[in-house]
């Protein structure tokens, strides 16, 4: 999965520059790295160049002063050698930033090292290789073709028409897809042609010397109060097919995958501040406050909602009875075993079970303490017992890490139910703890379920 730190060609009030993680620890372009990727900057090691212009290198020198204390090795920068020969003269140069690479860490390892690049050459790192392309632009500018197991795509970089990217997508059919600027809409196009960038009309004419179908097209670097005319060209020249899109800051694209079994791209960051989405929320509680709607359902959703809003591969939702002290209801969804809300199927049908003999007794943990439990991973976790959860693993074959179970609590403090999470899942879909973000959205949640809840029962 690629996510997309920085879509937009300039920094204004609602734009973030150019910026794309690659993998963990590989981005292409410093003009957004800082925001999104927060302390993850301490792991960063390689940032890939493609011209020196400011939108594509701000961060740069923020990453080496902010982190500074945090990082342990060199943070490697590729880029043409005038790009490198430009940084060192006019950004790292004591006058505007210091120079970090004569800067070293407390091991002795120095804290920025530069590495020139030449058209056609490839750098591989791990099992990810990238390879100089060449880009038309107002400076020396290069683009790169990113490859992984068997698939590939192509990064434009800042560039006007470019006949060599058309080239190499008709020759290499390993690349799926292009990525590929267009900052203007086409009523700019004398301003484009001068400032060497693309328009619309512009990509169109690139692209009609493409001989393949099968390329999926996603544009970026749109300078922001050009937006919505770019958006309407692109829909009416019928440009982005094959799942392609203009991007926005946050998407996650999936281009390492074939274009039959690709997914679609989502934006997490954008989906959980819609207002549709906030909106669905609201109804979803007031329907459980006037009880207008049936209640599996209603609880089958807010699971859904609460798994988006967490990133979490499970969920569950549980309500106190009122002949004995037990969580009920009943309400378990999980990604990777394939489990939706309350529909059990044929297959499913004993590890869902399993599951329900599981969280009928967790009701115990919130006996003395109806506080919320946390735990980052609970086999090295001994705060609580988690012992029954691990015999679902043992039964199963799943693997429970990350934890969070909120108490729902009434206004004198007594216990109505439970909303657990497990596993939360980060782009790469590797499981990482809840964080303070998660903590404090479901704490609210059950507050506001706790509140609907008992004005249902009046």
């Amino acid at each position: 999965m690629i996510k997309v730190l920085g879509a937009d060609g300039s920094y204004s009030h609602e734009g973030n520059a150019t910026s794309f993680l690659i993998e963990k620890n590989i981005v292409i372009d410093a003009g957004n790295i800082i925001q999104s990727m927060g302390e993850e900057c301490c792991k960063l090691e390689h940032i890939f160049i493609t011209h020196t212009h400011f939108d594509h290198v701000v961060d740069l020198p923020f990453i080496l002063d902010s982190y500074f204390n945090c990082r342990t090795k060199p943070l490697k920068v590729y880029a043409l050698k005038e790009n490198i020969d430009t940084l060192k003269q006019y950004l790292f140069n004591w006058n505007i930033s210091p120079n970090f690479a004569n800067i070293n860490y407390t091991n002795t390892e120095s804290s920025l090292e530069f590495i020139p690049l030449e058209y056609g050459q490839t750098i591989t790192i791990d099992n990810i290789k990238m390879t100089v392309i060449k880009a038309n632009h107002t400076v020396p500018t290069c683009g790169f073709k990113v490859h992984k197991e068997g698939q590939a795509f192509l990064f434009s970089g800042d560039t006007y028409l470019n006949n060599e990217l058309i080239e190499l997508l008709n020759h290499d059919k390993s690349i799926s897809s292009l990525l590929i600027e267009v900052s203007y809409n086409s009523a700019e196009e004398e301003l484009a042609r001068t400032c060497k960038h693309l328009t619309p009309k512009l990509l169109q004419e690139m692209l009609s010397s493409l001989g393949r179908d099968d390329v999926a097209v996603y544009t970026y670097h749109q300078k922001p109060r050009h937006i919505q005319q770019i958006d309407r060209e692109l829909l009416e020249l019928d440009l982005l097919k094959h799942g392609g899109k203009r991007l926005n800051t946050g998407d996650i694209i999936d281009l390492f995958t074939p274009l039959d079994r690709r997914q679609n791209t989502r934006n997490l960051e954008l989906y959980y501040n819609d207002r549709d989405y906030l909106s669905s929320l609201f109804k979803l509680l007031q329907a459980i406050q006037h009880n207008t709607a049936d209640r599996t359902e209603l609880f089958k959703d807010i699971l859904e909602h609460t798994m988006n809003l967490t990133h979490a591969d499970t969920a569950s939702l549980y309500l106190t009875g009122t002949q004995k002290p037990a969580l009920q209801c009943n309400i378990f969804s999980n990604n990777t075993l394939n489990i939706k809300a309350n529909r059990p199927t044929e297959e499913n049908a004993r590890v869902y079970a399993e599951y329900m003999k599981l969280n009928s007794k967790l009701i115990s943990v919130f006996e003395t303490k109806k506080e919320a439990v946390i735990a980052e991973d609970i086999y090295k976790d001994h705060t609580v017992d988690f012992g029954d959860i691990k015999k679902f693993d043992q039964k199963t074959g799943y693997r429970s890490q990350s934890i969070m179970m909120e108490p729902i609590l009434d206004l004198k403090g007594k216990l109505l139910g439970m909303l657990q999470i497990m596993n939360k899942k980060n782009i790469y879909n590797e499981t990482i703890a809840f964080d303070t973000y998660d903590q404090e959205s479901i704490k609210t949640f059950a507050f506001q379920l706790s509140a609907a809840v008992e004005n249902a029962k009046v």
